[in-house]
């Protein structure tokens, strides 16, 4: 979906594999004479770059994985791209990034994590991708509707492992009058999770991510405007049309104003996905885990 964005008039050829490669094949075949690489030339297979070093006819002698990409076993019929300005790998590392940057932005994951709290103990492991707690709350019986949020709950992190399995750990104030005794309640712990990248370019975004469905564009655009900050983009692409151009068809701000409506478009998006998000999460304890000394503890 980036490549919309970033592709000029004058695109990547195309091709694909006739026969399958192992990771360690140094020559390959095409299926088509059209769309052929010469010597010289970079081509992408998925994730992998390589360099053609020889060209006759459909057959290519290859160097594996360049550009630091890792060499891998390609099926027949995958696509092969001739000579692209932005790899497959480009954009996916692009995307990791936005992705990476988003929880600042106010877009984020949410979940949730059931417990079974009892007077045994205070503490409870909570999942590893947990970035805040946004809410706590306790079912006062099995068949009750009533779930009463906690108040003055801790999470700590880089808590033992041998303890807490996760290293981050939740908790919880003690009752009014003492310990749980004997009684044992249901705990639903809602949290912001931390956005996880993606590693091929199959996964699904939201069960690989967490990132809500509604915020997948963000994604793409985020990406494009990244890869193509300081460059320009179609009709003022170098590529769009042949050399020269002149100063009154492509001013020398065109390169750096060309990306400008991709990112307010951007900025937008994220705006209106963190405003449903901040409206999704309305809660009585603060949208943060509130770090407090035992003896600050509230009653429930």
């Amino acid at each position: 979906q980036a490549r919309p964005f970033l592709d000029g008039k004058v695109r990547a050829g195309r091709n694909k594999l006739a026969y399958a490669i192992s990771a360690t094949d140094e020559s390959l075949t095409l299926t088509y004479t059209t769309g052929g690489a010469a010597a010289g030339t970079p081509i992408t297979v998925g994730l992998e770059t390589m360099y053609v070093w020889t060209a006759s006819g459909q057959t290519l002698t290859v160097e594996r994985g360049s550009d630091g990409t890792i060499p891998s076993q390609h099926a027949a019929g995958d696509i092969v791209l001739i000579d692209p300005e932005f790899t497959d790998a480009k954009i996916l590392d692009a995307i990791n990034l936005v992705l990476s940057a988003l929880p600042s932005a106010g877009v984020y994951a949410t979940k949730t994590l059931d417990l079974s709290v009892s007077g045994s103990s205070e503490g409870y492991d909570l999942a590893a991708d947990v970035e805040s707690v946004l809410d706590v709350r306790w079912q006062h019986s099995v068949d009750s509707t009533d779930w009463t949020p906690v108040q003055g709950f801790e999470v700590k992190r880089n808590m033992p492992t041998t303890s807490f399995a996760s290293g981050v750990a939740l908790f919880l104030p003690e009752r009014p009058g003492g310990s749980f005794g004997s009684d044992t309640h249901a705990v639903r712990v809602t949290y912001r999770a931390v956005l996880q990248p993606l590693q091929g370019l199959f996964d699904d975004v939201v069960a690989v991510t967490g990132l809500p469905a509604s915020a997948l564009d963000l994604l793409s655009l985020g990406a494009a405007c990244w890869l193509m900050t300081g460059r320009p983009i179609q009709r003022v692409g170098t590529n769009a049309q042949p050399d020269p151009r002149n100063n009154a068809e492509v001013p020398v701000s065109a390169v750096f104003n060309s990306t400008a409506r991709l990112e307010q478009r951007f900025a937008q998006r994220i705006a209106d996905e963190a405003d449903k998000l901040s409206r999704e999460n309305v809660y009585r304890q603060p949208a943060r885990s509130i770090m407090v000394s035992r003896s600050m503890r509230r009653n429930w």
